[in-house]
């Protein structure tokens, strides 16, 4: 509506409405039109703060991306230990799935490329923050002996990588175990893959 006020409770309206739209109807048949009567903002407002569909999908999935990492780098500053950070990433993982289903089924299923090219920018200044602090949890427990000396990028990949999978067919629906024994479990392999090598 004209003078309608540009606020952050406005875009996070959009984004609520967007997300909704795009789990019901896929992403290439939501139209800004479709956000705009689900949000009840203005055309105007949706332009004001996104541009464009695309960059509307992208700030969905930048902002989920920030909660999620932000929580990763909580629970990495509250278990400096590595067996009890290991555990935690991979619970904070699948917890974080069950409690935004329709945002991690976005995240991780709703990638078109445009959407994936307008990412970029803000997602390289993310990741490199992110990945500072993990890394160098990563790196005081190697050196304090507590992890086995592997990549950034093949701990993430040992760690994340079977929650990840799991947590995608969960999502799909192809799973019925309850995700909480799942989690265990996932935290116990994640840890026996990552453990020192007990001395011979």
């Amino acid at each position: 509506m004209p003078g309608e006020p540009v606020t952050q409770s406005t875009r996070g309206a959009i984004l609520d409405a967007a997300l909704e739209l795009f789990s019901a109807r896929g992403y290439e048949a939501t139209t800004i039109e479709d956000v705009r009567e689900q949000s009840g903002a203005s055309t105007g407002s949706i332009y004001h703060h996104f541009g464009s569909k695309q960059a509307l999908a992208a700030a969905l999935f930048l902002d989920g991306l920030a909660a999620f990492q932000q929580q990763a780098i909580e629970v990495y500053e509250q278990h400096p230990g590595a067996e009890d950070g290991v555990r935690a990433i991979v619970h904070l993982y699948l917890r974080w799935a069950v409690e935004n289903p329709r945002l991690a089924r976005f995240m991780l299923t709703a990638r078109e490329p445009a959407v994936r090219a307008a990412t970029d920018p803000e997602l390289a200044a993310l990741n490199r923050r992110f990945f500072e602090v993990s890394t160098g949890w990563g790196d005081r427990n190697i050196d304090a002996g507590q992890l086995r000396p592997l990549s950034p990028e093949l701990f993430r990949a040992i760690v994340i990588g079977p929650a990840e999978a799991f947590t995608r067919r969960w999502l799909a629906g192809r799973f019925d175990s309850p995700v909480d024994d799942a989690a265990a479990e996932l935290a116990d392999a994640a840890w026996r893959a990552v453990r020192p090598a007990a001395p011979a």
